[in-house]
């Protein structure tokens, strides 16, 4: 016993001088996973980001929308809100607002994630490691009358 607490109390210091979410996130080095033996806890606010989302001719990225989840288990659910979306076709560029909405069909499995904004028209999916996620955001836009499934990449740190 007086082994294992002269191993653990470096760690309580580290947890107690920052580390969010206790000694459990303090562990995450010495049992492989995320702090909880495996187990991906996404509880609370992350920045949400993409990047290079695109179909010929329509680019569009977008910066600084708040996602708010829950886990209850291997689902995941939310509201996200704010950010910006830039979108760019040939010689025109346009800026707007995200409006605040639902995050639906959340899932995540080992560090595997996937959840929709409001419909499957907005998808994002990859994987959780620590503090950040990242992967392939799939976007349905409509641009004069046209319909464009844009991909690319996205990335959200916690907060």
């Amino acid at each position: 016993m007086v082994i294992a607490r002269r191993l653990l109390a470096p760690l309580a210091v580290v947890s107690v001088l920052g580390c969010p979410g206790g000694l459990t996130n303090a562990l995450t080095g010495l049992n492989g996973g995320n702090g909880t033996g495996g187990t991906v806890q996404l509880n609370g606010n992350w920045l949400y980001s993409s990047a290079n989302l695109t179909s010929s001719p329509v680019t569009c990225s977008t910066s600084g929308t708040t996602l708010q989840l829950t886990q209850t288990g291997s689902t995941v659910t939310g509201t996200y809100s704010g950010g910006t979306i830039t979108c760019s076709a040939g010689a025109g560029s346009q800026t707007l607002a995200i409006a605040s909405g639902t995050v639906a069909g959340g899932t995540v499995s080992g560090s595997s994630i996937s959840f929709d904004l409001d419909t499957s028209a907005w998808h994002s999916t990859g994987s959780v490691s620590g503090h950040t996620m990242s992967g392939t955001a799939t976007l349905r836009v409509q641009v004069s009358g046209t319909s464009y499934t844009l991909t690319g990449t996205w990335t959200a740190s916690k907060q």
